[in-house]
């Protein structure tokens, strides 16, 4: 059955979902930034980073240079969503982690303005506890119940009671880019190196990140979060893969998948975006589904 409620799904650019599939989803996407140290110019992270291409981004990063990011402005989103609630929409906002970013502060305070103008507005701003495609697989999983008929309603209660059973599983490549951002000490990025050492990584129930084990070379550092998959997956259907302008490896990691579980259907491999990007470096890689089991902590 049809839902009649005029409902909009928002969400912001952090969710990593890939340009098409958002047009195609019908969701309304909020901007985070990104600027590189010196450069006069301020990139808007617009889902395809059509004013710079992924792979220059990431190569300045493997250049050493430091990108940095800041969340939408209140007049950004006031600007984006202020038509939708002229028209009378129920807007549900999917948000990056509060964990890790401040972007849901906004939304709030746009909130608040937005209901002064418009006192029967229906409005709910949602911490994810989720990043990058984490984020986006609970969009797509939203969408996806509203066009099962969903109502507004049920719509916010399935996304609160699934948002902490989103799985993230991640490991980084380039330890500079952690320890030029501020994330890890010169020595222990040191010793990483010297050792070959990759970190493994999860989002945790609070939406943040939380690192599991370390493992010796790339590989077994990629293995290993098949292995969180295996330990914790209902063999769902719908697997979301990001990476940090690695593509092969990306794929490694859904063939390793497939050999587990030859069901999946649905498979989404897309670039971490610039603003994620900027803090987990290249090659990154991480992989995104969703279980009955609730995330580890």
């Amino acid at each position: 059955m049809a839902n009649k409620d005029k409902i909009l799904i928002v969400t912001d650019t952090c969710c990593d979902i890939p340009f098409g599939l958002a047009k195609e989803l019908g969701l309304v996407t909020l901007p985070l930034h990104f600027h590189f140290e010196g450069d006069p110019y301020d990139y808007k992270d617009d889902l395809n980073h059509s004013e710079m291409p992924i792979k220059v981004f990431y190569n300045r990063l493997r250049n050493k240079e430091i990108a940095q990011t800041s969340q939408g402005s209140t007049q950004e989103i006031y600007d984006i969503l202020e038509p939708y609630a002229k028209d009378g929409y129920k807007i549900i906002c999917i948000i990056f982690s509060a964990a890790l970013s401040g972007m849901i502060n906004n939304v709030n305070i746009v909130k608040n303005m937005l209901r002064e103008k418009y006192p029967k507005l229906v409005m709910n701003p949602i911490d994810s506890k989720c990043c990058s495609l984490g984020e986006g697989l609970l969009v797509y999983s939203t969408v996806k119940q509203k066009e099962n008929g969903a109502t507004y309603e049920k719509l916010i209660n399935f996304i609160e009671a699934t948002k902490t059973h989103v799985h993230h599983y991640f490991t980084v490549g380039d330890l500079g880019v952690l320890k030029r951002g501020g994330r890890l000490s010169a020595s222990k990025a040191f010793i990483a190196n010297l050792l070959n050492l990759k970190p493994v990584l999860h989002v945790d129930n609070l939406g943040r990140l939380v690192p599991l084990c370390k493992k010796f070379g790339r590989k077994q550092s990629l293995i290993q979060i098949v292995q969180y998959y295996k330990d914790n997956c209902d063999h769902n259907d719908v697997i979301f893969i990001s990476h940090g302008d690695c593509y092969d490896d990306a794929k490694f990691v859904k063939d390793k998948i497939l050999e587990v579980n030859k069901d999946n259907k649905v498979f989404i491999i897309n670039e971490v975006g610039p603003v994620i990007g900027a803090h987990s470096g290249p090659e990154t890689i991480a992989l995104f589904f969703i279980s009955s089991k609730d995330r580890l902590n």
